[in-house]
């Protein structure tokens, strides 16, 4: 076995550009607005993940949103850090939140018992 059957003979011309694209023999026919009439249907490439899948009432992915506090990764929907946890929007987190401790200490200043030397 020679070199040049091994490693093929730089001096022969290349191969045509349009074997090297890929044509094909497949005949398809297309309507003027772009639909497909006659031949192969476009194949949906498949991918190794699920796409478009939101589990927890989820309306991002995992990973679209990063804690610089924590340095954790979280959905963007609710910002919660916790993978397998189930979405409550922001909007209604802050419906839920506690009000603020400034009005929590007013109220308990209105309802505190007398001190021993007002007696």
């Amino acid at each position: 076995m020679c070199i040049r059957d091994r490693y093929g003979n730089a001096s022969k011309p290349a191969p045509n550009q349009e074997l090297i694209l890929g044509q094909t023999e497949h005949y398809v026919e297309y309507s003027r607005d772009g639909r497909l009439v006659k031949g192969q249907e476009k194949q949906v490439p498949k991918s190794k993940f699920p796409e478009d899948v939101h589990p927890g009432n989820h309306t991002s992915v995992w990973g679209s949103f990063f804690d610089k506090r924590s340095r954790q990764w979280g959905y963007a929907c609710c910002h919660n850090l916790s993978r397998n946890a189930y979405c409550v929007p922001v909007s209604e987190q802050e419906m839920i939140a506690p009000p603020p401790v400034a009005e929590e200490v007013e109220d308990c200043l209105l309802y505190t018992s007398p001190s021993p030397r007002d007696s």
